[in-house]
């Protein structure tokens, strides 16, 4: 019968008859799940809910979640969701089958004992699992020495985000001072401490619970906040002329012998941070030059501890303007030609606005093909701010809408 009414589904394809069975099939599962919860112990089945286990990490979003935002600047969302998400699940996933089988192995075997102390302390389970394996000795110190950095670099997360949210940074690069980071350390030290002196692991537990549960509504509005970002960012793009070019500058005033150079050229930090002094910084000096003499507020930063150039521009009411660029180093292509040096690695000059990373290298630009790049930039920036203005709250593009009311 299974293979007739496989045989008829795999016929009737996707749509219908593969579609349909399994769409059949999830609602009878669902349905078969809530009889049992009310026919079933269901106030038993509800208070031995997960409750801990979601609440412990919606609780630590936050700290997790801005720690990694910071550390990942630059990123695409490609490679943060490949970072965060998919390697720490994969790694999880080997963990737990690895360890967690390998002890259901040792209570299926008759250890009993066993099976009961972990379920009394489940903190010491897995130093009484690693005593049934050989060199126990050494596998107890590598255990207490993951566990210490694991919760060494919850704290310093912890601390590090608090710290941040707790100051007024002025520049998205840099971190709140030292003495706020170590008077959070100790603040989240001494509450830790506090819990667990009044009630132990439970009352800790039971905190994170409590904690959880309201952040769980702040969640949506940061999956708000991330939609509406990503479609602003959508709109900055599509309004740019210069969408899908490699580059701003490149294919308007590059001559063929500048576009072979650059194709040739493959520099060292060295050669890098030359270029921007004795070229990037003078173009950003005459463009903050021409914009104070029309009254608006221009400035050039240049961070002591990172090398990278900052052109800043201060539009009052509408926020800034932020041109960056960042030396960034990069493996070298197999077929670059190194005549001097067998280096692994070269410097491109990159780009960065601040929605992130342009994906263009400045490397080898004249002063006025720089000059005309930030301009790009600054014209499409201000056209962002002024399709903003006609229609705030709306990022969507004219001719996409009902035709009636265009």
């Amino acid at each position: 019968m299974i293979v007739v009414f496989a045989t008829l589904s795999a016929i009737s394809g996707v749509e219908r008859g593969i579609r349909r069975l399994s769409e059949f099939n999830m609602l009878l599962a669902t349905a078969l799940v809530i009889f049992v919860l009310l026919a079933g112990p269901t106030l038993f089945l509800l208070n031995a809910w997960t409750l801990f286990f979601w609440a412990w990490w919606i609780a630590w979003g936050p700290f997790v979640g801005l720690f990694l935002a910071r550390i990942s600047r630059g990123r695409t969302i490609r490679q943060f969701t490949i970072g965060t998400l998919i390697l720490p699940l994969t790694f999880m996933m080997i963990w737990m089958s690895i360890m967690g089988n390998s002890a259901i192995d040792m209570v299926m075997n008759g250890a009993q004992e066993f099976g009961e102390l972990a379920v009394e302390t489940p903190a010491s389970s897995i130093y009484i699992f690693m005593q049934s394996l050989p060199w126990t000795g050494v596998t107890t110190v590598v255990v207490s020495i993951l566990a210490l950095v694991f919760f060494v670099t919850s704290g310093d997360s912890g601390a590090l985000v608090l710290s941040n949210l707790t100051s007024i940074l002025t520049d998205v690069n840099h971190d709140a001072p030292v003495w706020m980071r170590i008077l959070w350390a100790v603040i989240i030290g001494l509450l830790t401490l506090a819990l667990l002196m009044a009630g132990g692991l439970g009352a800790l537990q039971g905190t994170v619970v409590i904690m959880g549960l309201p952040f769980s509504v702040v969640l949506f509005f940061m999956m708000f906040g991330l939609f509406s970002a990503l479609k602003t960012e959508t709109l900055k793009h599509a309004m740019s002329p210069m969408h899908g070019m490699p580059t701003a500058a490149e294919g308007k005033s590059l001559s063929w012998r500048q576009r072979l150079a650059r194709a040739m050229s493959f520099p060292d930090r060295k050669g890098a941070l030359k270029f921007m002094d004795e070229t990037v910084r003078p173009a950003m000096e005459e463009i903050r030059d021409e914009l104070r003499n029309k009254g608006v507020a221009a400035d050039i930063r240049r961070d002591k501890d990172e090398p990278h150039l900052s052109l800043d521009v201060d539009l009052g009411g509408d926020g800034h303007f932020t041109y960056q660029v960042w030396p960034r180093s990069v493996p070298m292509p197999a077929f670059a030609i190194r005549p001097h040096s067998e280096t692994s690695t070269y410097y491109r000059l990159e780009v960065h606005l601040i929605n992130g990373g342009q994906g263009y290298d400045l490397m080898d630009y004249g002063r006025s093909q720089i000059i005309a790049d930030i301009l790009d930039q600054y014209e499409r920036h201000l056209a962002y701010l002024q399709r903003l203005r006609e229609a705030p709250g709306d990022v969507s593009m004219p001719g996409l809408g009902d035709p009636e009311k265009e």
